[in-house]
This record gives C-alpha cells, sequence and structure tokens, in this order.
C-alpha cells in the first residue's frame, strides 16, 4: 500500500495509510526506530478512534481529527 502524507504539524507527521486510518509519527525519532510511532487514529462513524503506543490496550474517542492528533502530542520535557 502506497503512503501519502496527510500534513505534519511541528514534529508530528501524521500518514494516512488507507481505510479511514492514520498513523501518527514524531519525525524527531529515526523513522527506522519504532518508537517514532505514536499511535494510531481510525475514523470511526462520527468520531476518531486513537490507540496510543504507550497504552496499546486502551482507546479514547474524539470528536475532531484535530483533537484526535492533539491527543498523541508528547507532553514538553520539563524545564532543568
Amino acid at each position: 500500500m502506497m503512503l501519502v502524507r496527510h500534513t505534519a504539524t511541528d514534529y508530528l507527521e501524521v500518514t494516512d495509510i488507507g481505510g479511514g486510518d492514520w498513523r501518527v509519527c514524531d519525525n524527531r525519532i529515526p523513522a527506522s526506530n519504532a518508537q517514532s510511532v505514536l499511535g494510531l487514529i481510525s475514523h470511526v462513524e462520527d468520531h476518531y478512534e486513537v490507540i496510543a503506543m504507550n497504552h496499546p490496550s486502551e482507546s479514547t474517542d474524539f470528536p475532531s481529527f484535530t483533537e484526535a492528533v492533539n491527543s498523541l502530542r508528547p507532553a514538553p520535557s520539563p524545564l532543568l
């Protein structure tokens, strides 16, 4: 399947992987490193379901695509 970039915001890269699904990666981490994948988003009926890779057995629903993407944004690092 051909992967097509849907959008990129800051360091988040959102890729349409087909069938109403998107993969969200942190492009600060090399794509060859599995830790670059932050989560998956699926369009399900009237909402977007998010599975975060740090909690793969759980899913969370959001009313908009933007909220779904933003839910996968890592928290800022604490200032030293």
